[in-house]
């Protein structure tokens, strides 16, 4: 069995439970029997040449994405690339910094167009222009926002567990926002409801077979997606219509920035900052403002990981 062999088996495997089908509901589509669904999935045999098309289709993606297998990055390479695209932009600080440093990502998804991870921070990239270069304009901060939504299907398309669910939701965020209201309500109805989180039993499972790297990273893994989930529910907490007096939005700030900084994620809360400040009564002059504003962005962490480590000697 070849390394090519696996690994369509397992994209056959994680598409298929993203759309919440069993073995048997696959076969039925496709005509066949679920034993040979399941020796595809295993990696014991390949889906016969005639069946592709049809297989792409009841996975709801395409042949190209299910049957590519280029050379990809890792976690850790794609949040540095990011990091370095970033500072970039922001020590040149002018259209023409954002643009090379735009450019440059663009290279990268062509040389790696299957790397869901890197699609997955550069739909952050676009978030983090948006946010670092308020002056850039509507029709700019539009594009940025279109080139995100373009990412973020991709990401869907794909077929990888890991960021489906992360996709959709950011795609249904979108939706709503531009007013597409039914269109984001049902990218919610795709998502799985979850009852239970298996974190602590698996980690209880690596322990028990004398694994604590992996029970620790499995754990640390799972603390950095719902701090992730903690950040977005401070931001919603931060509309008017929620949290009307700015003394409380002040504070939520001070929490998003501690909780963003603590785990190395990105720092959002300048943001929060200068928009509870702007909605007191008593607002100084503009020239405090943009102190306050250029004190929270020197703060604010330019990179995107998708992982931490509580020390280096914990590696």
């Amino acid at each position: 069995m070849d390394l090519s062999q696996k690994t369509l088996g397992a994209k056959i495997a994680a598409l298929r439970k993203i759309r919440n089908m069993t073995q048997e509901q696959l076969a039925a589509q496709l005509g066949i029997s679920a034993p040979a669904v399941s020796k595809w999935e295993t990696g014991s045999s390949y889906p016969d040449i005639t069946l592709l098309a049809p297989l792409a289709r009841a996975l709801g993606t395409n042949l190209d994405t299910l049957l590519q297998f280029e050379q990809t990055l890792s976690d850790q390479e794609v949040a540095t690339q990011i990091n370095l695209l970033l500072q970039g932009a922001v020590t040149q600080g002018t259209p023409e910094g954002w643009q090379a440093a735009e450019n440059q990502l663009n290279e990268l998804l062509h040389h790696y167009p299957n790397c869901t991870s890197l699609q997955f921070n550069g739909a952050a990239f676009y978030d983090t222009l948006t946010f670092l270069f308020p002056t850039a304009g509507k029709e700019q901060h539009t594009r940025w926002k279109e080139r995100k939504r373009q990412l973020l299907e991709q990401m869907r398309s794909s077929g990888t567990a890991a960021y489906w669910q992360s996709a959709t939701m950011q795609l249904a965020s979108l939706s709503i926002a531009d007013g597409a209201l039914e269109e984001g309500a049902e990218l919610l109805r795709e998502l799985p409801e979850q009852t239970f989180d298996p974190t602590a039993l698996w980690a209880l499972y690596y322990l028990k077979k004398e694994q604590p790297k992996q029970a620790l990273e499995l754990t640390q893994k799972q603390l950095y997606k719902l701090a992730n989930q903690i950040l977005s529910c401070l931001g919603t907490l931060t509309m008017p219509k929620l949290m009307s007096e700015p003394d409380q939005q002040l504070r939520l700030a001070e929490v998003y920035h501690t909780i963003a900084r603590t785990f190395g994620m990105l720092d959002s809360s300048g943001g929060l900052l200068c928009e509870a400040y702007l909605r007191m009564p008593s607002w100084p002059d503009s020239k405090l403002y943009g102190r306050i504003r250029r004190h929270w962005l020197q703060r604010s962490q330019l990179a995107v990981r998708l992982r931490f480590s509580l020390s280096s000697s914990s590696a």
